[in-house]
């Protein structure tokens, strides 16, 4: 209570030194500057609309399923508390734990850190996770994708790996600031309209490893540094006509 207390109080002298300054523009979190004081104010929100969709009657089955596992993740009992180490982190991880229905985890609009590996989330819930503006690192690995989903246009590392996708297609070339990608066991055939920004691809265990028509795919990846695979032989063909580029064969690319 005391926790919650002390939120309510930040939120309203957050507020109260925003109706007393210069108006300026939306955007992005930062941890420090003039935004500071608007980082406060939204994660103290979250934590308020957290609470309340803990102790909002009728909630659905899916749900409150949901708000068990961040409960679980955050190793608490207290909605209050899992919010406050989720807003003060701003990563969420539930790896392997069934997440059947995204509306909690969409509360908290600071998170950075999103894994969701293995949690059976849909390609609809996915989309969803378009309105987590703030989001760098994403895991959305294992969880029988057909497709990429529209995701926020500030991620960096991106784990696709252990899906159905078989076309990535135009979706990720909003993605400027991707430097990570990972596509591993996928049975994506043909590489198109990846963002330049990559410099770590992991095409490990899937068609395109062996597709020769890829090349000029991975000759517009200017920044490329490091090229996952699991074929030896594809990487010694790959080697002469990239040669400064550097071969990953013993492991995937980890995406943290």
């Amino acid at each position: 209570m005391q926790k919650l207390i002390w939120l309510f109080a930040s939120l309203l002298m957050a507020t109260l030194l925003a109706a007393c300054a210069p108006e300026s523009k939306p955007g992005l979190l930062t941890d420090s500057g003039e935004d500071g004081e608007d980082v406060e104010e939204e994660t103290a929100e979250e934590v308020i609309e957290f609470v309340a969709l803990c102790e909002k009657p009728g909630l659905s089955a899916a749900v409150s399923a949901t708000i068990k596992v961040l409960l679980e993740a955050t190793e608490t009992e207290s909605c209050e508390d899992a919010a406050a180490v989720i807003v003060e982190e701003k990563s969420i991880d539930l790896t392997e734990m069934k997440v059947q229905d995204i509306e909690p985890i969409l509360v908290f609009k600071s998170l950075r850190y999103l894994y969701l590996s293995g949690t059976g989330v849909s390609l609809e819930q996915a989309g969803q996770l378009v309105l987590l503006y703030n989001l760098e690192v994403l895991d959305l690995s294992a969880n029988g994708l057909s497709s990429v989903p529209e995701l926020p246009v500030r991620i960096a590392k991106l784990d696709l790996s252990d899906n159905r996708i078989v076309d990535v297609g135009g979706a990720l070339k909003n993605l400027t600031v991707l430097t990570q990608l990972s596509l591993r066991q996928s049975p994506v055939p043909r590489l198109s309209a990846l963002p330049s920004s990559l410099n770590a691809l992991d095409i490990g265990a899937t068609p395109a490893e062996r597709d020769a028509r890829n090349l000029p795919v991975l000759k517009s990846l200017k920044n490329l540094k490091e090229l996952y695979l699991t074929r030896k032989t594809t990487a010694e063909k790959l080697r002469q006509t990239f040669p400064a580029l550097g071969f990953v064969l013993d492991k995937p690319l980890a995406i943290e």
